[in-house]
């Protein structure tokens, strides 16, 4: 479980970061800075919406997978590896044809799809990329922001749904 442990710190410091640059901001404004009350501050909401956050990113996840969620389904940046006959043309027209991802953008560049997802709730969108060699397929997914810690679990999803699709 180190990684969830990883996951709840690292929402932390985002959260209580930011809550105490905000705060340390509106007193200097109000002419004194009262850190006692600010650190106290922070660390509570620090703990509080990491624990919001994190939960919900476990709960999104354990819909999409309906099994035991671990460490490695809570990352942001997900990819699964399978064989598969078809070309890269032909996972292409399946992508191109599915209900869902037929509004995502996509395009060819050598032997890699690339696509771009639309936002939702939770994510401003996902970079996918279904790279193909010798008829094996690595579907990745993460989230276009760089700084993202959590995604509600979409490139989780993502990945799940790009092989689902190839496989049928």
């Amino acid at each position: 479980m180190r990684g969830i442990v990883k996951l709840y710190v690292k929402g932390f410091f985002a959260f209580a970061a930011v809550f105490a640059v905000v705060l340390a901001l509106i007193d200097y404004y109000d002419g004194s800075i009262d850190w006692l009350q600010i650190t106290i501050a922070s660390v509570f909401f620090g703990v509080f919406m990491s624990w919001i956050i994190v939960n919900a990113q476990k709960k999104k996840v354990r819909e999409y997978k309906k099994s035991e969620v671990i460490d490695k389904d809570l990352k942001v940046k997900q990819s699964i590896s399978f064989y598969t006959e078809l070309s890269i043309n032909e996972i292409l027209d399946l992508l191109e044809k599915n209900d869902i991802t037929k509004a995502w953008r996509f395009k060819i560049v050598s032997s890699e799809i690339k696509g771009i997802t639309k936002r939702s709730r939770g994510s401003w969108g996902e970079r996918v990329s279904v790279k193909f060699a010798e008829g094996k397929v690595q579907v990745e997914s993460r989230p276009i922001l760089f700084t993202a810690i959590f995604d509600a679990g979409r490139s989780f999803y993502n990945v799940q749904l790009v092989k689902a699709i190839i496989e049928r």
